[in-house]
């Protein structure tokens, strides 16, 4: 997908390899979510991500919003692992990438 220098871009990550961090036995793959408070009050549920900022690369806002949002860092990703991209109205674009737990403590950051 083309991304516009006028888009606004929107960016997740699916974490995988976090068996540390089940909560009860015998569970199945752990992909947090986090809940937020962003749009006029209402909570909603997410994967941990958010906007892209100016000057940095679709890797390193995903890297940065991992760590603000979770305090977790993945091993930087790369366009492979994108698993979901679509364009949202002609100005928004979302992307999911799935990415490796390298290290961190999974909690919940300022924002959440």
């Amino acid at each position: 997908m083309i991304i516009r220098p006028d888009d606004s871009v929107s960016i997740f990550g699916i974490i995988e390899g976090m068996e540390g961090f089940y909560t009860r036995s015998g569970a199945g793959p752990l992909f947090p979510l986090v809940q937020t408070n962003e749009r006029n009050n209402n909570s909603f549920w997410k994967f941990p991500g958010g906007g892209h900022e100016l000057g940095e690369t679709l890797g390193e806002c995903l890297l940065r919003e991992l760590q603000e949002e979770v305090h977790v860092n993945v091993y930087p990703p790369s366009d492979e692992h994108i698993i979901f991209e679509e364009r949202v109205r002609h100005d928004h674009v979302f992307m999911v990438y799935r990415v490796k737990y390298f290290s961190g403590t999974l909690t919940p950051g300022h924002e959440i």
